[in-house]
């Protein structure tokens, strides 16, 4: 039976500690349970959300990439003629790129004014039709006053794969223009508007053609219908020689020059072809990779206008490119791979060579560390295809994969919410137990404190042991404590309070006392020079006595209100016509509340403008300025032309006065600073490179 009993015992005695260690740590132990609760319940909905969303995510993506293909390859990269970007991607990949001389499907040069449309031709309807992909557009800056065009400079060079034309290099060139000045025939190339092109190939020479505008020699048909209808066509002259001379025939083509609407800006348009043989280089195939490795480099030299420049490494932006059709076609940055013959074939394009990388389907930290959680409990790749028929290239199979990891925005945003939630959570039960041992350590500390001084007091809280009520237990005590001190402080107050009143009731009636004989015994005409001058010095210390406590009164009395200050300073300013000397006041008129009491305020203004007109230079004015105003302080000041103060804190002081004036009792400038604080506001001086301002602020209205 004794090991029985003993066990008995010491279950109880556990029982009773655990009971006692529940009641005490409650607070503790609740909090922490619930935030166990808490931490399950945001678990189970982040997985619940990842597993309803998973399903349904898989088959969205596969809607989604398939329609971003589909517009990819029968939209984006479609042209107006019809052809392909893909079709020649090597040319067209990059949105930014050197000029280069690009590959088309077919030539796309032909003359503004032929033998068919000269009847019908007007200038204004002439359009071109040259590949977007090809062009590239520069950006320039014109500065001229006389020129108003789009600032760009767009230009495209291209080759056709066996041409039955023969073997050319067409090519369109655009470029903003003031006034045209054409070139005359047996004169010097730099008398007119000339186009430089350099043709540069590695590190050898480049090939330099230089372009010129002529005045086209029209038929006799065209001289007597309507002159006007042919103004801005030109014949474009290319020349291979630097002096000029005979021009080449190995370059031909016509330009144009109009007005386009909306921008109302003037430029000319040239549309011509190069011969291959001005390259003077043998060629194996057409277009020849030699001639498709040359670099292109354009000067443009306008008659009375700044010149402009492109490098043969100068990127341009191209009006269309496989780049741009990725990037805005497929926002969900899934790679895009294009293959030739089958899914097996060679790759023939891929959106990972491009320079700019793909957008992401949602940006923001939540969604992307949403995708990367998700991608850590889905990583399948998800993968769409579409087979092309291309006139050029023949079959491609384009594919779009997804790593599969962007779920949806708002599912993104919850998981990764739900899971900075449990970190919280979790944070936040491993604090309380800190806390908890913290708080267990503050308050026994404090219970000894309290109790050493008032004994063990126990109300409402007495019978508890839980955390709560011994810190409860505490802020009694320590109210208590409280309480005695303010109440002894405040029997403090009150007799220091009245010890003042007496003394000031015994200044009064000793200033009395002495002001009486004083006055009398001044009357006296028997009275010495010496005698006369200490009795006067003690009658002025009696009277500056009584103003200080007439000054205080008022500070004490003062009643505050809101008021208009500019109307105030304005309105003083104004009544003080007969003053001797020269007052301006600067600020509004009206509109400017702050807090003072205004009889008060007229006497701040006196002393101020009483001192400002002791020290002001001759001929000069005291300004009276309202500075600054918002919703925080409303600030004016009083400015003269004069001296310094030698210590602007101490002007303040009562009885505080320059040496060199007797009449001058320190009495004005105390008042002020009295006053100015009871209206809640601040006084200073400040020295100025031309005077003193005296700077006063007050409390909005």
């Amino acid at each position: 039976m004794a090991p029985t009993s003993g066990n008995a015992n010491r279950w109880r005695r556990w029982r009773d500690w655990a009971e006692s260690r529940s009641k005490r740590y409650s607070f503790t132990l609740g909090a922490t349970a619930a935030l166990l609760i808490l931490l399950l319940l945001l678990s189970w909905a982040a997985f619940d959300i990842f597993r309803a969303v998973r399903h349904k995510d898989e088959q969205l993506q596969v809607a989604g990439l398939r329609t971003q293909l589909v517009e990819f390859l029968l939209t984006t990269t479609r042209e107006p003629d019809g052809s392909s970007l893909l079709d020649n991607p090597v040319d067209y990949a990059q949105a930014r790129r050197t000029l280069k001389i690009a590959t088309v499907g077919k030539p796309f040069f032909g003359y503004f004014l032929t033998k068919g449309n000269i009847k019908t031709f007007r200038k204004e309807l002439v359009r071109t039709e040259q590949p977007r992909a090809c062009i590239l557009e520069y950006p320039v800056d014109i500065d001229e006053a006389n020129q108003h065009s789009p600032n760009t400079v767009q230009a495209c060079f291209a080759t056709v794969q066996n041409d039955p034309f023969g073997r050319y290099v067409y090519a369109i060139i655009k470029y903003p223009t003031g006034e045209v000045t054409p070139h005359r025939r047996g004169r010097s190339l730099k008398d007119g508007d000339l186009i430089r092109l350099r043709f540069r190939s590695g590190g050898a020479s480049p090939t330099t053609l230089r372009l010129v505008l002529e005045i086209p020699s029209l038929p006799a048909e065209a001289k007597w219908r309507n002159p006007a209808h042919f103004e801005g066509l030109y014949e474009i002259a290319g020349f291979l020689n630097a002096e000029g001379g005979k021009p080449t025939p190995l370059v031909s083509g016509q330009a144009i020059e109009r007005v386009e609407q909306p921008e109302g800006a003037r430029y000319v348009t040239i549309a011509m072809r190069i011969d291959a043989a001005a390259f003077n280089q043998r060629f194996d195939g057409w277009p020849d990779a030699g001639l498709k490795r040359m670099s292109i480099g354009l000067d443009i030299h306008r008659s009375n206008a700044t010149p402009i420049i492109i490098s043969e490494t100068q990127k341009g932006a191209a009006l269309a490119s496989l780049a741009q059709a990725y990037l805005s076609s497929v926002p969900s940055g899934a790679i895009l791979d294009v293959r030739k013959g089958s899914d097996a074939g060679p790759l023939f394009w891929s959106s990972q060579a491009l320079e700019s990388p793909g957008l992401e389907a949602a940006p923001g930290i939540m969604q992307r560390i949403g995708n990367r959680i998700t991608d850590l409990l889905k990583g399948e790749t998800i993968r769409v295809a579409q087979t092309i028929q291309s006139q050029v290239t023949g079959t491609l199979v384009a594919e779009l994969r997804s790593s599969g990891n962007v779920i949806p925005d708002l599912a993104a945003r919850v998981i990764a919410l739900l899971s900075f939630a449990m970190l919280i959570v979790l944070y936040l039960a491993l604090l309380i137990f800190y806390v908890a041992r913290t708080v267990g350590t503050i308050t026994a500390d404090a219970m000894v404190l309290a109790k050493r001084r008032h004994g063990d007091v126990r109300d409402k809280y007495k019978g508890r042991r839980d955390q709560v009520s011994t810190i409860g237990r505490v802020i009694s005590y320590l109210d208590r404590r409280i309480r005695a001190e303010v109440e002894r402080k405040a029997r403090s107050l009150e007799r220091t309070e009245a010890a003042i009143a007496q003394h000031q009731q015994s200044l009064s009636l000793i200033a009395h006392e002495i002001r009486s004989p004083v006055a009398t015994l001044l009357l006296n005409d028997q009275l010495d020079e010496e005698s006369r001058r200490l009795l006067e010095r003690i009658r002025r210390t009696m009277d500056l006595l009584k103003e200080k406590r007439e000054i205080d009164s008022s500070r004490d009395t003062a009643r505050l209100a809101a008021h208009d200050l500019a109307a105030s300073l304005s309105a003083y300013v104004g009544n003080l016509s007969s003053v001797d000397f020269r007052l301006a006041y600067v600020g509004p008129e009206n509109g400017v509340l702050a807090r003072y009491d205004d009889i008060l305020l007229d006497q701040v203004l006196a002393a101020l403008l009483d001192n400002a007109k002791r020290y002001t230079l001759p001929s000069t004015a005291v300004e009276l300025r309202l500075a600054l105003h918002d919703h925080q302080k409303v600030t004016f000041e009083v400015f003269n032309q004069g001296p310094h103060v030698a210590d602007p804190e101490k002007i303040f002081l009562f009885g505080e006065t320059s040496r060199d004036m007797e009449s001058n009792q320190g009495i004005g400038l105390y008042a002020a600073s009295q006053y100015v604080t009871s209206f809640g506001g601040s006084i200073h001086a400040e020295n100025r490179p031309n005077g003193v301002a005296i700077v006063v602020n007050l409390v909005p209205g």
